[in-house]
């Protein structure tokens, strides 16, 4: 691997992460690379974010400071018309303004993407000589501006939105994307960062520059939720077919589901709603619910249906526990052994929902094989804590127990006595377990800060002999201020390990 190679790929996995040292060695490339280095950093620098460029920019004023020498080099080169375009990129973050203006320059006559999301970010520098030399050079640029750079003008816009000195740049993007054709909006917003995208189309359906078919193909299938969702709704708001709205509410994002079953039903059609009763998402079970009730439908005696059947889905069984009483419970307690995690879970959540919480039941599933059926049980156990067999539950905190087993046994413990719960962290405080360490830790460091001065009781005499000892066996784990701390709190005579 060259040099430039490790730099791209250290570039393409910078993400928002940019260091000074990134910083240092693109300057490095820009100076001494070959040919090719520059090629490829050139190439992964065009596929930046502009969330990236922004921290670059800040990188490179402080970079540039330990290149003085490269500094005056380049200098001489700006002048002579340099035409490097990775040079012309390091000299545009340079400190020096009067090298910034020099490379905004050069750059408004290059043809290349990368040109373009360097020329936003000089559209907003804070020397205005710089700054009018970048807007000038964009104003230019902007009617006939290819599609390959006017998409990452307008991810670099939309981006930089946020910071006064770019209002410009925001505003002349947003009437350039009002004038586009719906070809051109196609190749347009396949922009990288997400606000952009947003922006980029609330603009374009504000315009009415978006038809049907593409504000229902961007609502099925754009990688972003939030543009699924305007899109879904703008679509609903013209002449969409009901096959169209049949397939939304089918589709992948609740809440264009949801539409979808509203819009719907407003044109009589409550087939949708009817199956959508046991959908995935609550919002969506909540609007087909509504539909269903004003339609005149027992809705709680369809979820038993739902339930009751040989194949029941999570969103039928979430659904009874939403809708359904204490009477349910037996519809619901015939899955807390089904074979499928998720069934189990459900099961106990839509329980803990109708007010069933059976502690004969639950405590037996904290020994259960899925994470996700154990913290189920722990939180529907958590309502009624203070009733369970303490005994049961220290068995259930010991190491040959799962992780997660364990951890839920502890939470449980912990809403017990003060001084059960600083012994238990004692115990716990230099376990093996990463995350259970971690958290009683973390507790008993909260403990100590923000409860221990308002805790009244003392522990009893065989809870403090307890404490005294695991303080003197945890002194070098614990260090001397906390063990202190945690003798006075206890009430027991300070003394050293």
């Amino acid at each position: 691997m060259t040099d430039g190679e490790a730099v791209a790929r250290d570039v393409r996995q910078a993400g928002d992460a940019v260091h000074l040292g990134l910083a240092r060695d693109l300057i490095a490339i820009s100076r001494d690379g070959t040919v090719r280095d520059r090629t490829v950093v050139v190439a992964a620098l065009r596929a930046a974010s502009a969330r990236f460029w922004s921290r670059l920019d800040e990188e490179l004023r402080r970079a540039w400071q330990s290149a003085p020498v490269w500094s005056r080099a380049l200098a001489a080169r700006l002048v002579e018309g340099e035409d490097d375009l990775l040079r012309l990129t390091m000299a545009a973050g340079h400190p020096s303004g009067y090298l910034r203006e020099a490379a905004t320059t050069l750059l408004a006559t290059t043809p290349d993407p990368l040109a373009v999301t360097v020329l936003a970010l000089r559209s907003g520098d804070w020397v205005p000589a710089v700054q009018a030399a970048a807007r000038a050079a964009l104003a230019t640029r902007l009617p006939a501006m290819p599609v390959a750079e006017l998409s990452s003008l307008v991810d670099a816009a939309f981006q930089l939105d946020r910071r006064a000195p770019h209002e410009w740049l925001a505003e002349a993007t947003r009437a350039r994307l009002r004038s586009l054709s719906a070809l051109e909006v196609q190749a347009v917003l396949p922009v990288r960062a997400h606000r952009a995208r947003r922006a980029a189309y609330h603009l374009l359906i504000e315009a009415g520059q978006l038809t049907t078919s593409q504000l229902i193909a961007a609502a099925a299938a754009d990688p972003d939720q939030t543009v699924r969702a305007m899109c879904a709704r703008a679509a609903m708001g013209g002449t969409i077919s009901l096959t169209d709205l049949r397939h939304l509410a089918a589709g992948r994002t609740a809440l264009v589901r949801a539409e979808a079953v509203h819009a719907l039903a407003k044109r009589g059609d409550l087939a949708a709603a009817e199956a959508r009763l046991a959908d995935r998402s609550l919002i969506v079970r909540t609007v087909a619910r509504n539909v269903q009730r004003s339609a005149g439908v027992d809705v709680p005696a369809r979820y038993r249906e739902l339930v009751d059947t040989a194949t029941p889905t999570v969103g039928a069984i979430a659904g009874l526990g939403e809708v359904g009483d204490q009477r349910d419970a037996a519809h619901l307690r015939q899955w807390l052994d089904h074979p499928q995690a998720r069934m189990r879970s459900a099961a106990i959540a839509a329980l803990r929902r109708i007010g069933v919480v059976d502690p004969a039941e639950l405590l037996p599933m904290l020994r259960d094989s899925s994470p996700a059926v154990v913290a189920q049980a722990r939180t529907s156990l958590l309502r009624i804590a203070a009733q369970l067999d303490g005994d049961h539950l220290q068995k259930l905190v010991r190491p040959e127990n799962p992780a997660f087993t364990r951890f839920a046994a502890y939470r449980l413990l912990a809403t017990a006595n003060v001084w059960q719960r600083i012994l238990l962290d004692l115990r716990l405080y230099a376990d093996s377990d990463d995350r259970l360490r971690r958290t009683v830790q973390a507790d008993l460091a909260s403990w100590l800060n923000h409860g221990a001065s308002t805790t009244y009781s003392m522990p009893t005499p065989a809870q403090a002999q307890e404490i005294d000892q695991l303080i003197a066996d945890l002194w070098p784990v614990l260090g001397e201020r906390l063990a202190l701390l945690l003798r006075f709190h206890a009430g027991i005579r300070l003394q050293s390990p």
